[in-house]
């Protein structure tokens, strides 16, 4: 039991860290987008400006922005697009140091047009790239005269053109477009980088997560391990004793008449304990309980049900207990030992809560694929206030008889419950008493 907690820490704590972890991830992909578009449009107005100023052309307002100067070596460069260097590989030709005084240059081509959106070879060397003519259009409709806009060219490689119409001119159009093949390399280097990093601090998470658990739950584990002992040796210390007291009692009823003053005495004392022997018994299972339980095969639960029931009406003779099981076999692989064990605690449980005029009723029946077990008395019922606290340890619920119980057959019956991965619940009995529901796993 406690392994497995350990085990759901280390999960929850693994999948915790993969979590954060991925959502650093996409937001690193997000602020890398953003950075590596901030970089390429730079470099890509910077070019504009350059080829603008080289014709001599109307310069647009909105780039005014972009001719940013610093002083190194009394040499002036921009650098709007150097700033943005460390976020970039070292070996990108804009960024070499050849190319300082004009860094947008290097990395971007330039192609002007004709009106009729005709490319103008103008002994400039230009790479064998067509003109984009969607964004041309688009520039020539805009306020501004720019247009920028990220396409695939023929390869299918990722390219970043901006486009400016100038009317009224021989060259009536300046595009120059950046190729996004070394941003998205890096971003993929990048995140190839974090992969490997989410991925050893998972490990390395989890591995501490299992130490700390193990450290955490050591205690509570050695703590239950004493406890599970104490209930395993009281009990089997108990059961002498009591053997003791029930024979003694046995023989002295043997030895006084029926009508004698102390044979009621001698009969409460014999009751009561087979009522505590069947207690012990239920708390050396419940000290068995943590071994995992092998595989049961199919059984004809009807049947068992029946001799269970036979079996406990020899127990209290004097009790009414119905058989209200049907005549057909329905079957299950819940653990028999256990269902024997919940079904005698809950008529155990029924018996001493309800009058002896009561009537006990044990039914069987399908619902949904899974058997369900239901007992079922005509006595006062439970109080509706008291409804949540009856499978709590030591909580002795008023059913308006003389005799309150121990307080924990039914949270007995729970843990058995729990060990064969079957549900109990209460509900009201009509018109009047109470019935609980177990729900067998299929």
């Amino acid at each position: 039991m406690f392994q497995a907690l350990r085990r759901r820490l280390t999960l929850l704590y693994a999948g915790a860290t993969l979590v954060l972890l991925a959502l650093l991830g996409i937001g690193m992909v997000a602020w890398l987008n953003n950075q590596f578009t901030q970089a390429a449009d730079a470099a890509l107005y910077q070019r504009l400006i350059h080829e603008i100023s080289d014709r001599q052309l109307p310069m647009p307002l909105m780039l005014g922005d972009y001719r940013i100067t610093a002083t190194d070596d009394e040499e002036d460069y921009d650098i709007s697009v150097d700033q943005l260097s460390p976020f970039l590989p070292t070996t990108m030709p804009s960024f070499a140091a050849a190319f300082l005084r004009n860094p947008g240059s290097a990395s971007t081509y330039a192609i002007t047009a004709t009106p009729q959106q005709i490319a103008i070879r103008d002994g400039v060397s230009i790479p064998p790239v067509p003109i984009d003519t969607a964004s041309l259009t688009a520039a020539s409709q805009t306020e501004t005269n720019i247009d920028i806009r990220t396409i695939h060219d023929r390869t299918g490689a990722d390219v970043r053109v901006l486009s400016y119409y100038v009317p009224q001119h021989q060259i009536a159009y300046i595009q120059v477009g950046r190729p996004l093949s070394d941003y998205q390399l890096l971003q993929q280097q990048l995140l190839m980088s974090l992969a490997v990093i989410a991925i050893l601090a998972v490990i390395g998470v989890s591995l501490l997560s299992w130490l700390l658990s193990g450290y955490l739950v050591a205690p509570t584990a050695r703590a239950y391990e004493q406890q599970r002992n104490f209930i395993t040796n009281a009990s089997h210390e108990l059961r002498t004793p009591l053997s003791i007291v029930r024979a003694s009692a046995e023989m002295a009823q043997l030895d006084i008449d029926a009508d004698h003053p102390a044979a009621p005495l001698i009969t409460d004392i014999i009751n009561e304990n087979r009522h505590m022997t069947t207690i012990i018994e239920n708390l050396l299972t419940i000290a068995r309980t943590q071994q995992r339980l092998a595989i049961v095969p199919r059984y004809d639960l009807t049947s068992h049900i029946k001799a269970t029931i036979l079996t406990t009406q020899q127990h209290a003779p004097h009790r009414r207990i119905i058989n209200d099981c049907p005549d057909v076999s329905f079957f299950c692989t819940s653990d028999p030992n256990y269902v024997t064990h919940i079904l005698r605690i809950l008529i155990d449980n029924a018996i001493v809560h309800t009058p002896d005029t009561s009537t006990i009723s044990v039914q069987l029946r399908m619902d949904a694929g899974n058997c369900e077990l239901l007992v079922c008395d005509d006595g006062h019922g439970i109080p509706a206030d008291q409804v949540s606290q009856i499978f709590e340890p030591f909580v002795s619920i008023d059913r308006g008889t003389r005799h309150r119980g121990s307080g924990i057959d039914l949270s007995i019956a729970k843990s058995f419950c729990n060990a064969i991965n079957a549900t109990i619940r209460h509900q009201p009995n009509q018109p009047h008493g109470a019935c609980f529901v177990v729900r067998l796993a299929e």
